[in-house]
């Protein structure tokens, strides 16, 4: 149980610090792999395996919205480059790009949503549900960028004060 603690704590503590220049997409990727394995430990802890389900297609598609981020970003500021042709070729991608990380980021924050739901009425830690609706609305409102990043980051931010105050009498 300790274990399951520590690493769904650390591995959210390390999404929330992503954006950090130079450690955020190996934080981001560490805290995602240690949530999977904190979240497979709950699954199991809890017999509910659809915890666990729920929480790899998040996580999957939460990380293909993060590639749609980053790419974005990328032929916005590449098209700087070349002023010309960025008002002519890089403007239909950006905003097909941006909305595609709308609609996988939403999908993402419903699942995120739906495993803190089952996990909050499991072990009564209220906190993991809020954690799930802040996900779900981070994710919806991703399209206003700073909006739903906020959100987002509060959401993991509160996902690590949910895995340490788990109490071990839950699980009995």
């Amino acid at each position: 149980m300790k274990n399951i603690k520590i690493l769904g704590g650390v591995g959210a503590i390390l999404c929330s610090i992503s954006a950090v220049p130079h450690i955020g997409i190996l934080a981001f990727t560490s805290g995602y792999v240690l949530l999977g394995i904190a979240y497979k430990g709950l699954s199991n802890k809890l017999e509910e395996e659809r915890i666990f389900t729920y929480i790899l297609i998040a996580l999957i598609l939460d990380f293909f919205a993060s590639l749609g981020i980053i790419a974005g970003l990328s032929v916005f500021f590449l098209g700087f480059l070349h002023i010309s042709s960025f008002t002519l070729f890089a403007f239909p991608p950006l905003v097909l790009g941006a909305l595609f990380v709308w609609i996988i980021a939403s999908i993402a924050g419903y699942f995120f949503f739906q495993a803190n739901k089952t996990i909050s009425e499991k072990t009564k830690e209220g906190l993991f549900n809020l954690s799930g609706i802040l996900m779900f609305i981070g994710g919806l409102t991703i399209i206003i960028f700073l909006i739903g990043a906020f959100i987002g980051w509060i959401g993991y931010i509160l996902i690590a004060v949910s895995f340490f105050s788990l109490k071990e009498e839950a699980f009995h």
